[in-house]
């Protein structure tokens, strides 16, 4: 990963090559796409917006020129390079300015509830939606993809019984798709600028990065809009009725405060001289109950914001 963050400082026609070619490979290894983007946000990190805006003008025009000859140049490629780039962008230019990882999780937010609120007006019923397209690809691809895994029991038991079929099935997961593409567009953006800055850590401040992690903070206006929306998802819930896009803005604020959750984690494991065999059966625990590991990271986020565990004493 230094290597790419070297290659990028090395030359502006190096970083216009990494940026447009890893966009490029990222069609079969998605991994590429966060690197692509945090390509552009590193370079605005170091050089500014008007640097930023010229290798993303410079790598958009080699995008198109790579794809004409194969006759792929259309509005949905400018929308891809737009959809990975733009948001970089901001976020590079928002965290050079003020240099706090917070605001730039803060854009991140903005960005995953304008595509929410879009989304939803776009489509109306956003499970009826999911529900169509997986009903598309359920016996093509998604059934024989679940088979190999060995999930169908677990989500027979899940979402219905063995007697109702797969509909049920299909209607469950339908139901979870529009936070779980929520939740991956944040950890996508929130790996971009991470990235970005952790490259610009190791080459020009060392230990940077973790620093200012381990001080993520969200500002006192955030925990009070949070309390507001859950107090209305609360209301909704015992009124019977719920709105979709409450629930939406709930799950954010709820993914923000996860990440000052992690960063008390990280501050205090410090703090004590924790082993980085316990950093690593955290994580190990996110992965395999990230619900349960995400609630309690918010609960701890949001707790900061008033008790301040990082001035606690050992």
């Amino acid at each position: 990963m230094r290597f790419v963050a070297r290659l990028l400082i090395r030359d502006f026609r190096w970083a216009i090559a990494v940026s447009a070619i890893t966009l490029i490979c990222s069609a079969f290894v998605s991994l590429l796409g966060v690197i692509s983007a945090a390509s552009m946000s590193f370079i605005t990190l170091r050089s500014g917006a008007k640097a930023g805006l010229r290798l993303f003008a410079f790598s958009t025009l080699v995008v198109f020129l790579f794809f004409l000859p194969l006759g792929g140049v259309n509005l949905r490629l400018l929308y891809i390079c737009g959809e990975l780039w733009v948001p970089a962008l901001i976020m590079g230019y928002v965290l050079r300015g003020s240099e706090r990882q917070a605001d730039a999780l803060i854009v991140v937010a903005i960005i995953v509830g304008l595509y929410a609120g879009t989304f939803r007006f776009m489509v109306g019923d956003v499970q009826q939606f999911w529900y169509s397209q997986f009903l598309l690809i359920w016996d093509s691809q998604l059934l024989p993809f679940l088979t190999q895994l060995q999930l169908l029991p677990f989500l027979t038991e899940l979402y219905g019984s063995q007697e109702a079929g797969h509909d049920s099935i299909i209607r469950g997961l339908a139901n979870q798709m529009h936070h779980v593409s929520m939740f991956m567009m944040f950890a996508f953006y929130s790996a971009v600028i991470l990235l970005s800055r952790w490259w610009q850590s190791e080459l020009f401040n060392l230990g940077g990065f973790g620093d200012e992690f381990k001080q993520i903070r969200m500002p006192r206006l955030c925990i009070y809009v949070a309390a507001l929306v859950g107090l209305l998802v609360f209301l909704q819930t015992v009124m019977g009725s719920q709105s979709g896009m409450a629930i939406d803005v709930f799950v954010i604020f709820s993914l923000l405060f996860a990440f000052q959750g992690l960063s008390v984690v990280h501050f205090r494991a410090r703090a004590i001289g924790l082993a980085r065999g316990w950093m690593i059966a955290f994580y190990s625990l996110g992965f395999f109950f990230p619900k349960l590991s995400g609630l309690i990271l918010a609960t701890t986020g949001v707790a900061d914001a008033f008790a301040d565990f990082r001035r606690a004493k050992d």
